[in-house]
């Protein structure tokens, strides 16, 4: 993918759907402008911009056929398209399009490296149209991965358990204190779990240069300026 590439005029249909405005959503007409911003995603920041639902919406209201982002999934070995169409399979199979659901659930069946598609998937469906696909994902995982799988039937939650878990997370900083709302939705998904953080991290904030930091063997220094990090969160 060229990294050239400039967002069209906000006040041409094209560049408000890029954006996700609200109003790109009243005036398109064109199901290829949606078909564009689903081969591509746009968001200028995806860590806070979920665009999944909106273009899912815009794909039911113009009558596209699901199965032309189930091909992009098929004909694209670009994370960035593969990403953004299964974000929008997800949110399609959600509301009951059994197309988005059976493309989706083959394309990973079928493909070597999809254990990230099934975790989309896992995070948005009930659990009969997923589990029985628990040891297709079983058989990928890497070693170290944090996900682990213990054997249960199809149709139950139960399939799932959880070896490892950490709170590194560097985009919400979250305190190792924060496991007991993990072990409560654990436990209220009936997943097995190890009772606490296996992989406990300590963030920090520097107070002089604003950085982000982990803090390593008590080391309260700031990695970039070396400062030292306040002790107490």
């Amino acid at each position: 993918m060229s990294s050239e590439w400039y967002y069209d005029s906000p006040s041409t249909v094209a560049g408000t759907l890029q954006r996700g405005l609200g109003r790109g959503a009243a005036l398109v007409r064109d199901p290829e402008d949606v078909m564009a911003c689903v081969r591509r995603d746009h968001r200028f920041w995806w860590i806070f911009d979920d665009r999944a639902l909106y273009l899912a919406r815009l794909v039911r209201d113009l009558g596209i056929d699901a199965g032309r982002i189930v091909d992009v999934l098929r004909g694209e070995d670009d994370d960035n398209a593969v990403g953004n169409a299964t974000q929008v399979l997800v949110q399609l199979g959600r509301g009951g399009d059994q197309v988005a659901i059976d493309g989706l659930r083959e394309y990973v069946r079928r493909g070597a490296d999809r254990v990230d598609e099934l975790e989309e998937i896992a995070a948005a469906w009930p659990a009969e149209l997923w589990d029985d696909l628990l040891p297709v994902a079983a058989d990928r995982l890497r070693p170290g991965d944090m996900m682990g799988f213990a054997t249960g039937e199809p149709g139950s939650a139960a399939g799932w358990r959880v070896d490892r878990v950490s709170n590194q997370s560097t985009g919400y900083c979250p305190d190792p204190e924060c496991w007991p709302a993990v072990a409560a939705a654990l436990d209220a998904a009936g997943t097995p779990h190890p009772g606490g953080f296996t992989d406990a991290v300590l963030f920090r904030r520097c107070t002089s240069c604003g950085q982000r930091n982990i803090v390593h063997d008590g080391d309260f220094a700031c990695a970039v300026c070396d400062a030292p990090l306040p002790v107490d969160g």
